[in-house]
């Protein structure tokens, strides 16, 4: 009876969590089997915890190496885990961000943007605007995925800092339109055609000769 009783106690520790449990059953036959095969049991379990955990520090080595910010979202959008670049980029220590909601350090611009792409439960990507602990607005270019297993258990966001994207497509469209600028004062004819000659580019005065819209000239073909 003994070895039965000494068993089922260290099952008792097994289903309270407590996988280093010694079993010593001096027994043979069917009981001193039960006992073989619980230990073994015992030892593939902690052999998969282990490799669970060694899988989440490959995890968390990835992502606290990554260049772009990541954060992760429970239920109620709370932040509670983000990666040293996410907190780099907006300027906080790591646990001042914890605990926040996502939607309560977005720019007021994107906050009902922020909000409508967290409750569609949709993954998607998005451009928004979060604020810096100094009150700067930085865009974000960020991946929304929506991780379940049963019931939701959050969202994980890859967020990419665009600000020097948008520095440079502002930049761009200045010059664009300093350039425009002077090919429509120009006071000579201007048009470019392509290989079809067809009508590509037009200066205002080349437009005002046919008194109509440039968009009527430009795709006209002038052969």
């Amino acid at each position: 009876v003994k070895p039965i009783i000494d068993l089922s106690k260290a099952v008792g520790h097994v289903a309270a969590g407590e996988l280093d449990v010694k079993i010593e059953v001096q027994s043979g036959g069917e009981v001193g089997s039960l006992a073989d095969a619980f230990i073994h049991m015992i030892d593939s379990i902690k052999e998969s915890i282990n490799q669970i955990k060694e899988r989440a520090r490959e995890i968390e080595d990835l992502a606290e190496g990554a260049m772009e910010g990541i954060f992760f979202l429970d239920k109620a959008f709370r932040i509670i885990r983000e990666n040293k670049e996410m907190a780099r980029i907006l300027g906080y220590e790591r646990d001042e961000l914890i605990g926040q909601s996502i939607t309560m350090i977005a720019a007021a611009d994107s906050a009902d943007k922020l909000r409508e792409i967290l409750n569609s439960g949709k993954s998607t990507m998005d451009e928004v605007n979060l604020v810096s602990k100094k009150g700067k607005i930085v865009p974000f270019e960020v991946n929304f995925t929506p991780v379940t297993s049963g019931s939701s258990l959050g969202v994980l966001c890859f967020a990419r800092d665009i600000t020097e994207k948008k520095r440079m497509i502002d930049s761009l469209t200045k010059s664009q339109n300093e350039i425009t600028a002077i090919f429509d004062g120009i006071t000579d004819y201007i048009w470019a055609v392509d290989l079809d000659c067809t009508i590509v580019r037009a200066n205002k005065m080349f437009v005002s000769r046919f008194k109509e819209k440039s968009d009527k000239i430009v795709g006209r073909n002038c052969k």
